[in-house]
């Protein structure tokens, strides 16, 4: 368990991140989805294979176990939690390291707001929106 959880930087929703783009370092955050919707001849429930999220986390001392979660905004219905990973954090607090985690099996039962919630040692850190619409 971390003894100090880490501050989050960013938090992106998307639909892939590329590490280490045209042989340079760093990450390349590819479709960023805020709203989404079925393509045509979709319809709900609407699987949502394509999810990624990219987080920056800093300032974090020792390893400590996350997830994320999935809900509708209205009823917190959990529409899915990721199996639970373990995040390292570099010894330099100030330095910010990435992680990638792309959620199997995500079907959104119906339009509406949802909340893509990052969790570190049980503690809600971070939550960013992501809107599906009917078309």
């Amino acid at each position: 368990m971390a003894t100090i959880p880490p501050i989050v930087r960013q938090m992106l929703v998307c639909e892939d991140v590329r590490v280490g783009g045209n042989g340079r370092p760093g990450v390349d955050v590819l479709g960023l989805a805020h709203v989404i919707g079925p393509r045509p001849g979709e319809s709900f429930p609407l699987p949502y294979p394509g999810l990624c999220v990219y987080l920056r986390l800093s300032g974090g001392v020792g390893t400590g176990r996350a997830f994320l979660r999935l809900v509708e905004a209205d009823t917190d219905d959990e529409v899915i939690r990721t199996p639970e990973f373990e995040v390292a954090h570099p010894p330099d607090r100030h330095r910010a390291a990435g992680v990638i985690v792309r959620p199997v099996g995500c079907v959104f039962p119906r339009p509406g707001l949802y909340w893509v919630e990052f969790y570190h040692d049980g503690l809600l850190l971070r939550q960013e929106p992501l809107t599906v619409r009917p078309t």
